[in-house]
Order: structure tokens, then sequence, then C-alpha cells
């Protein structure tokens, strides 16, 4: 299976399960799917075929959600990249890629903008007004509902669907190709890992460029689940986005979701420990109210 087919599946069975959480900002599955082909259909229109690379210089946020789910379903690959990097260190991964399109923020616009000078790379603008010099996320958007060219989508599982670059830490930094399989497969696994069951919500905490991030976002389609973004790691506006959410692993509830934000603040509030002991003991909780459901 496809990542493409795992999100069309997820809209077929449950079209109205909220599928991502951004803020204030909501789609459901049905929205989400339909929110993916239109940005597959810009794209195509921009040149990117199946196998093309583009690189994304996006924070977890929910046009970087609908742009991935967008390049599945165009048989596109996905390049995340780290948001804090350098311009020249953008430009190593634009050139090793070889990404014929970048999507960019405020945040990211300027290095991202120094490193595709003097590319064929086409900027992709998410944020109003978008400069001058790119296409605005919002254009792609408007481009249509409808792949209605031959040879967008991937042919197979083993197309790839995903670069993932290394930190670099030792040299430069090294893209690990995975294909729709590879991630299909981490799907189904990370939901067997964490036990998830159908309509699960999971906060978006790792970063879209990581192993982990991705895992976190493909598992809930998997399980017609609710990804909620969070851009920038802060204890406590994690703890703000679980009580706006409801962010809760068994199922959604929203009054133990709130409770739950409530007594972590609480425990917060006292020492890091108390937190700690707070986590444990609700997770221990968790699996006991699963064996008892077993």
């Amino acid at each position: 299976m496809t990542l493409g087919e795992l999100l069309a599946r997820a809209a077929l069975r449950r079209p109205e399960a909220e599928a991502v959480v951004d803020g204030q900002r909501r789609l459901t599955y049905a929205e989400l799917d339909k929110g993916a082909t239109a940005v597959a259909a810009g794209l195509r229109r921009l040149g990117v075929g199946r196998g093309d690379r583009v690189l994304l210089a996006l924070r977890n946020r929910l046009e970087h959600v609908v742009a991935y789910w967008g390049l599945q379903k165009l048989g596109g690959v996905a390049v995340p990249v780290n948001v804090r990097l350098a311009a020249g260190e953008l430009r190593y991964l634009l050139d090793d890629s070889g990404a014929r399109v970048a999507l960019c923020e405020a945040s990211t616009v300027a290095a991202v903008r120094e490193a595709a000078a003097g590319t064929s790379a086409r900027l992709v603008f998410v944020g109003d007004p978008a400069p001058a010099d790119s296409i605005a996320f919002a254009d792609l958007l408007a481009a249509g509902d409808e792949l209605t060219e031959p040879g967008g989508e991937p042919r197979g599982e083993n197309d790839l669907s995903l670069i993932l670059y290394t930190s670099g830490t030792t040299g430069r930094p090294k893209g690990v190709p995975r294909t729709h399989k590879n991630h299909y497969a981490g799907a189904l696994a990370h939901v067997i890992q964490c036990g998830y069951t159908w309509g699960e919500r999971t906060l978006g905490v790792m970063p879209l460029y990581h192993t982990m991030g991705i895992h976190s976002l493909t598992s809930m389609a998997a399980v017609n689940g609710c990804f909620v973004c969070q851009p920038d790691w802060s204890g406590e506006d994690a703890l703000a986005l679980i009580n706006l959410a409801s962010t809760y692993s068994s199922a959604g509830d929203k009054t133990k979701g709130k409770e739950f934000a409530r007594k972590a603040v609480e425990a917060a509030a006292g020492e890091p420990a108390a937190l700690r002991r707070y986590i444990e003991e609700q997770a221990k909780r968790l699996e006991d109210e699963k064996k008892e459901q077993k």
C-alpha cells in the first residue's frame, strides 16, 4: 500500500473524523484528503512529478501536514529539513537532493532564498503575504482537487516516499531514502508499539524532519486519529495544547484530557520529579485500563 492510499482509505472510512489540529485550525479527514489532492495538483503544475524531490523547510503546522500528504498522492518525494539550518547548509541539501521546489515560512524564507539563489528551485511560501520571488501556498490549494494528468500517482509501495537527512555531526548530512512500504510498515509498528486504538490523538512534538515525527503523523492516518501540531517545544505550550485539543491517548476523551492537563500543570508547579511521577502514574493507569478492556 502507498501512503496516498493510506490517507484515501482513512478519508473513506471516517470522513468527518478530526485529522489535524493547529491552534484554532482543524481539518477533518475529508478536508485533509481534498487539500492534499489540491496541493498535489498545484505541485504538478509547477513541474513536480513522480520521484521529484520537494524540500520542506517548515515547522509542525497544518500546511506541512497537507504538503506531506499531497506529495504522497502525487508520487513526489518529501525532503523535510531542520528549520534551524543556515543558508549554506540548506544549499548543500538542495543540491544533494536535487529538489525542484522548496516550501518555506517566515522563519525560514531568508535562509531558503539565499540557499536557492542561482538554482532552478522554485520557492513556495506559507503565509501572507508571499514575497514577490515566491509562489503562495494558497495558490497551490487553489489549483483544484483533481489529479487529471497521467503519471502523477506512485506506481507502487517500493517507490520513494521520503528522504530524511542525518544531522551531519561527523561530516556532511546523509540523505536516507524511505519507500512507501517502509513508512506504511513504520506507521503500523508505531500503532502497535504505542497501543493505539481508533480515534487516538497525538501531540506532534517531534519535528516532521525526524523519523518519530513522521511516524507520529502516519500512524494517526492508520487509525483515523488526530495529529496535533506543536511548532516549537515548550512544556507550558504542550500542556496548553493538551488542554485545548484534548490530546489524550485513550480514544480522545475530552474530559480526561482536560483533567490530565490541569493536574500536570499543578504537578509541574511543584518540582520536575512530581511531574514525572504523575505521568508515570497515568501511564500505568492507562495500561491497566487497556488490560481490563481485553
